[in-house]
């Protein structure tokens, strides 16, 4: 039996940029999400059909909340909000590996919070599918 390499992935060092301006610094975490829909046919006879649907993907961020200036991520997010735009993950910070989608960005969930450090999040539809590029 042959044996297949493992290499998991270990984000560190990560790079994300929104049309084209990189908020790494500001971003705690990207993850990208998919949905389907799954048709199930039961007939009689018990020969069960299915299907699914095409991926329909969205992208999560993480951040730190920042009001000092209209150039931070938070301030970009409130401004641009129902725009399309290029997202690119690069996750180890190499040229190899990325991720990149169209989204439709949100403005953020929260803003504000308790003691401490002001975080919250945001999340986008991507139109179609994300190009995935692996370090090969």
């Amino acid at each position: 039996m042959a044996s297949l390499a493992h290499t998991p992935l270990t984000i560190k060092n990560a790079i994300v940029s929104i049309d084209a301006i990189e908020y790494s610094d500001a971003i705690t975490s990207a993850k990208l999400s998919n949905t389907f829909d799954t048709a199930v046919w039961t007939p009689v006879s018990g020969n069960v059909q299915s299907t699914v649907g095409a991926l329909v993907w969205t992208l999560d961020l993480e951040f730190g909340q920042d009001f000092v200036a209209n150039s931070t991520l938070t301030a970009k997010l409130i401004a641009l909000h129902g725009t399309t735009k290029t997202i690119v993950i690069k996750p180890t910070s190499t040229a190899t590996q990325s991720f990149t989608v169209t989204a439709v960005l949100t403005a953020p969930k929260e803003i504000g919070g308790g003691v401490g450090v002001a975080t919250s999040s945001a999340t986008f539809g991507v139109t179609g599918q994300p190009t995935i590029v692996y370090g090969v």
